[in-house]
């Protein structure tokens, strides 16, 4: 038997979802996860440093700048690096090439002179 009259009587057949309660928590007093000092809000317009309002715009386009330079300086200080590493490998091949050479010939000379032995 459904009861007639009510609010529940004519939205059962609807089969609407209920809502959880909404809960409101008192902004005046602190809890664990607010602070003590009361925060507010900063504009669009801009922040207030040392009596003159800097664009918020402003700030982004600086801080930008300021990485992309920054950012660059390392990119320019690692292609420095890399061309050093690879002077070094090549001196690396170098000092190789004529190890190989040098042994190469000194077991020539040893062949030469167990040849001249016999």
């Amino acid at each position: 038997m459904q009861p007639s009259g009510t609010a529940f009587a004519s939205s059962s057949s609807q089969t609407t979802p209920r809502l959880p309660p909404v809960i409101v928590l008192e902004q005046d007093k602190p809890c664990v996860s607010t602070s003590m000092r009361k925060v507010s809000p900063v504009s669009s317009q801009g922040i207030k440093r040392l009596g003159k309002t800097i664009p918020r715009e402003e700030i982004k386009n600086k801080q930008i700048t300021e990485l992309t330079e920054a950012r660059l300086a390392l990119i320019k200080k690692e292609e420095q690096q890399m061309d050093e590493l690879h002077k070094i490998r090549l001196e690396e091949a170098i000092y190789r090439k004529e190890a190989a050479r040098l042994q190469m010939l000194q077991e020539e000379l040893k062949l030469k002179q167990l040849q001249n032995e016999n």
